[in-house]
């Protein structure tokens, strides 16, 4: 099974968000909207520090990612989310058993197969 670990970067504006003590990832898991009810991660944030900090993500599956941040305050009231930010992933499938990836063009779709 192919993967992929997305990396998230950002940065908190301290004047906007000088109260957030936390930040939370939201995803749509590769299709759809967003899923704002579930985080897919939350970290504690440095009150003196506005970033860079970041969120990983590893992707099982080929998708079209789309990912948003909240910040809360110490009383878990939450700020508007983030712009969403869009990541595609595609990746070529598994070899069938008896041979083995030669190479995988992700422009065209074309995968090369060796005999093992």
């Amino acid at each position: 099974m192919s993967k992929a670990i997305i990396t998230i970067s950002f940065n908190i504006d301290s004047v906007t968000h000088a109260d957030a003590v936390s930040a939370s990832l939201y995803s749509n898991s590769g299709s759809g909207d967003i899923d704002y009810m579930t985080p897919v991660q939350t970290i504690a944030l440095d009150p003196d520090m506005e970033g860079p900090y970041k969120f990983t993500q590893t992707v099982l599956n080929c998708g079209s990612f789309k990912f948003a941040i909240k910040c809360f305050d110490s009383t878990g009231n939450a700020s508007e989310p983030s712009a969403p930010q869009d990541v595609f992933y595609h990746a070529a499938p598994d070899a069938p058993s008896g041979l083995k990836k030669n190479s995988y063009n992700p422009a065209t779709g074309v995968l090369t197969l060796d005999a093992i």
